[in-house]
């Protein structure tokens, strides 16, 4: 069965009737080394609680992990859904101009959900000082990839705007607005071309804006893979190496 476990993974998420606890709006740190590489990474919770963080999260330098619930962030008021990215927006970007300031160079790590900030926040880092980006199962259109999504739709269609309203609504967080602005050394990004949570077609339309960017790319599509499956084999491939 294609997408067979982005169903499983929805269902699942509805058996549980879409309770999850809030995630903190402050990143867990870890601080693992003394490099100069410093990482944001802004990733569903299921990234943190599972093994997929071993390929996912990065192993070098300072790590700072934001945990993006689509559940606690995506609402059917499109202005409770800017205001949550928002703060994590704003958090990440004061801690990078840190970083920054402390002669570290950034690194981004978006998946998922996660895509729309680290998009949006690579183009706020200061010129030469965004080493890599890496974007897994992303899309570029925040509003419509929630509204066809089997995992979201449920909660933005109960809005009583329509699917472009609700898109404009929430359009300052789309990355398509942002990908041309990006100015990172390295960019590598994953796609799966049968992906259901947030559908490929939103996620090619995230990758031809990267493909536009003049840098190091690594940029694929699994042909047939679903969201969930997609991220696994981009784990496996160690995409922070």
């Amino acid at each position: 069965m294609v997408s067979i476990l982005d169903r499983l993974y929805t269902q699942k998420k509805k058996h549980e009737g879409y309770s999850e606890s809030e995630p903190s709006l402050k990143p867990n740190i870890l601080h693992q080394d003394q490099t100069t590489e410093s990482w944001y990474c802004f990733v569903p919770r299921a990234v943190n609680k599972r093994s997929l963080a071993k390929g996912l999260i990065p192993k070098n330098g300072k790590v700072s992990v934001y945990t993006i619930s689509s559940f606690n962030i995506m609402n059917p008021d499109p202005e409770v859904t800017t205001y949550k990215l928002r703060r994590i927006y704003d958090d990440a970007n004061f801690r990078i101009n840190h970083d920054i300031q402390n002669g570290l160079t950034i690194n981004l790590l978006g998946v998922s959900l996660g895509n729309v900030l680290s998009v949006r926040v690579a183009t706020n880092v200061q010129e030469g000082k965004l080493r890599r980006l890496v974007s897994i199962v992303g899309g570029d259109k925040l509003g419509l990839s929630a509204w066809d999504s089997i995992l979201t739709r449920n909660i933005v269609r109960s809005s009583v705007l329509s699917a472009q309203e609700y898109e404009k609504r929430v359009s300052e967080f789309s990355p398509i607005h942002y990908v041309r602005e990006i100015n990172s050394q390295k960019i590598f990004a994953r796609f799966g071309s049968s992906d259901l949570l947030i559908p490929y077609k939103y996620g090619k339309g995230l990758a031809q804006g990267l493909e536009r960017i003049d840098c190091d790319q690594d940029i694929r599509t699994y042909p047939y893979a679903d969201h969930c499956t997609a991220m696994f084999f981009a784990s496996l491939g160690r995409v922070h190496n």
